[in-house]
């Protein structure tokens, strides 16, 4: 799995300084949870989900969610945000292994 961690983040094409946008992040992951077996080997996967996500708004952190092994595979999340500022907007994603994948793009108002 090559593309582990990639992550994609898209902002609207146009905004301006109050108005709420919506942001749309994915990171590609298999997010197995544990309960299913390699048709190969038949072994069962090894648990491996993202658990959890943190949005930062500059400095602030400004969402804080806990998934589950329930997660579904290159998971997709979306939210808003109010653009009161130009600052960068950094999405962290973290993984039941302790691995971390981080995106950011700017929001220029």
């Amino acid at each position: 799995m090559a593309d582990v961690g990639k992550t994609l983040m898209r902002l609207p094409r146009e905004y301006k300084r109050g108005d709420v946008i919506e942001v749309k992040t994915m990171v590609f992951h298999p997010n197995d949870n544990g309960r299913r077996q390699d048709p190969e080997t038949g072994n069962y996967i090894a648990e491996w989900y993202i658990r959890s996500i943190q949005v930062f708004y500059g400095d602030e952190k400004v969402m804080s969610v806990q998934t589950s092994s329930a997660v579904s595979q290159n998971p997709y999340f979306t939210f808003q945000l109010k653009a009161e500022r130009s600052a960068a907007l950094r999405v962290e994603w973290e993984d039941s292994q302790g691995e971390r994948y981080t995106h950011s793009l700017d929001v220029s108002v």
